[in-house]
């Protein structure tokens, strides 16, 4: 397991694959189930995930890891969310629906698991999410997304 290539495929919760080493548009590690591209700066051999990604699973870059290819089936009806800012401001707390609007675009095809950790970045902040509740299936245009804001205490 390797670091991702940069900081836009960090964001973008998919797991990268060295091209030849693509089996499956989803796969399965440590009990999570990510999308899977494939980007020519990854080693044969290495799959790229994100800081969050490997803390979801408690492990770390270098770690060797089991991957398993996932049948994606069917579309989720709901997902509830808690919501937090990492880095920015606190605007997005007044707009909960732009961000759930974006995190439904940005995630669309995804698929989560209770207590799941997400980052996104929402004009200048990111933004941490937790999975509290989600349905079995990928994320898409009609699940319905709960979101929880939890501001910053100062």
């Amino acid at each position: 397991m390797c670091h991702m290539p940069s900081q836009a495929e960090a964001l973008t919760n998919f797991v990268y694959v060295h091209p030849s080493d693509m089996f499956s548009v989803y796969v399965k590690i440590h009990d999570y189930v990510y999308m899977c591209a494939p980007h020519s700066s990854v080693n044969r051999g290495n799959i790229a995930l994100n800081a969050v990604q490997r803390r979801n699973g408690k492990s770390f870059s270098g770690d060797v890891i089991e991957v398993q290819g996932y049948d994606a089936s069917g579309y989720t009806r709901y997902i509830d969310l808690s919501v937090e800012p990492v880095r920015g401001d606190e605007d997005f707390l007044h707009a909960p629906q732009v961000v759930s609007d974006m995190f439904q675009r940005h995630f669309n095809g995804q698929i989560f698991k209770n207590n799941q950790k997400i980052t996104m970045m929402c004009g200048n902040q990111m933004l941490l999410f937790t999975v509290l509740d989600v349905g079995r299936g990928r994320i898409s245009n009609t699940t319905s997304i709960d979101l929880q804001v939890i501001p910053i205490l100062t």
